[in-house]
């Protein structure tokens, strides 16, 4: 007779593991298909099954064989809608073992401290293509010895929210690329804009003697001024010379065409205002026409003609070309400061979140006003606008970062001189830079005279918004950004402070109301306020 089969120890075990882990199963199972969520209603208490809730719930055996699942977990997992699922391991949706251990150790991590696995990004793979989740995890525990039997917890679709995250994460990092890019652009173009100012500081003092040295490019009618002699000059030269010549000589040395142009030439010299009505225009003119003379004298043979003759006039018609090239140069100086001071505020600010952190320091006020001021002067000078600094506080200090708040300063007073204008004839424009104290904090007003600022474009706060250049800006083709008051009310901010603007008629007794189509081309008086607390 055959004899019965009989299990050994190690079968036994196994057997009744398994018995306890269905048992586990069973019950927890039971538990959550008869559970129910109170919900506070008009009518009283709803109670909402957890098949109901929009939120995917699933609970699994401690190797991840799913004891259950709602409906929204199911769609979720693209899981059949009913049936037992306990042949199905949640494993079978991580890509390794590994994964879904990190996630066990997480979650046994967060209960050490109190707590449950909240808010865990991870990517499933459902039906071969990845799909991002959320879940939400706790272990669940046997009611005796409280050994770890299964684990329960949230899953939410996640896939359109991660996508969101890595394409802002690609274009922050192309944003981040494209700043670093042009910082070092612009970085090589000041750099170059700082040589070139250089070499045309060098063409200034070949060119000496300069007006224009102490007071920077007047006005056109100024500049006119300094024309008119060595024009004049240069016209009785040449007139000399076309008449000491006789009538025989002139065909024997030069084609008549020759001495028709020279004659001209001559003629445009003596009366240029009356030629060119446009001020601006003369100086390339009159250089043109003098390199013209010179061409046609330089053909004229010498032994022919006395030398002295033709000296006189090539040095009289140099002399044109030398001061009209000096006009040029101080204009196109001038040009490549106001760029470079714009360019190195833009390169700033575009480039403040990409530098590490600047340690803050307490500052000097008066320190940190004349080093703002000093990086203006060479503008000012080209600007002919005089700063005029009033301390009426002494000695005091902010805390801040140097760089930023030299930055800030230096914006306000670039406007402020780029906007001066002239007050009256033979009297510079000027910029007041006073320092004052208000309760705790440090005032350093910049007042200027000049173009207006609109009563909206204060109330609206058009003038902080970055990019932002007023309406009245472009008078007499000032360049600009659009940044510099965007930029001074953040730093101001950022250290606790702030910017106040205000722009009235210079006139007080002006009889013109802002409804009038002149009103704002009046000069008006705006004052820019930089407010910071102050360090005692």
């Amino acid at each position: 007779m055959m004899s019965g089969y009989s299990p050994g120890p190690q079968q036994e075990v196994r057997a009744m593991t398994e018995l306890a882990k269905t048992a586990a199963a069973e019950l927890i199972r039971n538990k959550l298909e008869s559970a129910r969520i109170e919900i506070p209603g008009r009518g009283g208490i709803i109670l909402v099954g957890i098949h109901s809730i929009p939120v995917g719930v699933y609970a699994v055996l401690e190797d991840g064989a799913f004891i259950f699942c709602n409906e929204e977990a199911r769609m979720l997992l693209q899981l059949p809608l009913e049936g037992d699922i306990k042949s199905i391991s949640i494993q079978n949706f991580y890509s390794n073992e590994d994964e879904r251990n990190g996630i066990l150790q997480k979650v046994k991590k967060a209960e050490q401290q109190g707590e449950i696995l909240r808010g865990e990004v991870i990517c499933f793979r459902v039906q071969g293509q990845d799909k991002w989740v959320k879940i939400s995890c706790r272990s669940i525990r046997s009611e005796q010895g409280g050994k770890t039997i299964g684990y329960i917890g949230s899953i939410e679709d996640f896939t359109e929210e991660h996508k969101e995250q890595i394409a802002r994460k690609e274009l922050q990092e192309k944003v981040d690329s494209l700043i670093f890019d042009i910082g070092s652009v612009m970085h090589a173009n000041t750099s170059t804009l700082f040589m070139v100012t250089r070499v045309l500081d060098s063409c200034l003092d070949m060119l000496e003697p300069n007006p224009f040295h102490q007071t920077g490019l007047q006005s056109w009618s100024e500049v006119d001024k300094q024309l008119e002699r060595p024009a004049e000059i240069a016209a009785r030269s040449v007139k000399k010379l076309l008449e000491k010549i006789s009538s025989e000589i002139k065909k024997q040395v030069l084609p008549e065409k020759s001495w028709q142009d020279l004659e001209g030439i001559q003629d445009f010299l003596q009366n240029y205002k009356e030629h060119i009505t446009i001020k601006e225009h003369r100086p390339p003119t009159l250089r043109d026409a003098s390199r013209d003379a010179i061409k046609i004298i330089n053909r004229i043979q010498p032994h022919r003609i006395p030398k002295e003759l033709l000296r006189e006039a090539k040095k009289d018609l140099r002399e044109i070309i030398r001061i009209t090239t000096l006009i040029e140069v101080v204009k196109t100086r001038d040009a490549v400061i106001q760029v470079d001071y714009t360019l190195k505020a833009f390169r700033d600010f575009v480039t403040s979140n990409q530098r590490e952190a600047e340690t803050k320091e307490t500052i000097s006020v008066e320190k940190l006003l004349e080093s703002a001021r000093t990086q203006m002067d060479d503008f000012a000078h080209a600007r002919r606008v005089v700063l005029k600094k009033n301390n009426h506080i002494g000695t005091a200090f902010v805390y801040g970062v140097m760089r930023e708040l030299e930055r800030a300063v230096g914006n306000v007073l670039h406007n402020a001189i780029k906007y001066s204008w002239q007050r009256s004839r033979g009297t510079q424009p000027w910029v007041r830079i006073d320092i004052n104290r208000s309760g705790k904090n440090i005032h350093i007003i910049v007042e200027n005279w000049g173009v207006a600022i609109s009563r909206r474009e204060i109330e609206d706060e058009h003038i902080f918004k970055l990019g932002y250049r007023g309406r009245l800006s472009t008078d007499r083709g000032r360049l600009g950004t659009g940044i510099g008051l965007t930029d001074a009310r953040e730093v101001a901010r950022r250290h606790g402070g702030d910017i106040e603007v205000t722009s009235r008629p210079a006139h007080k007794y002006s009889t013109l109301s802002e409804a009038d189509e002149g009103y704002y081309d009046q000069p008006f008086i705006t004052t820019v306020t930089l407010i910071l607390p102050e360090q005692l």
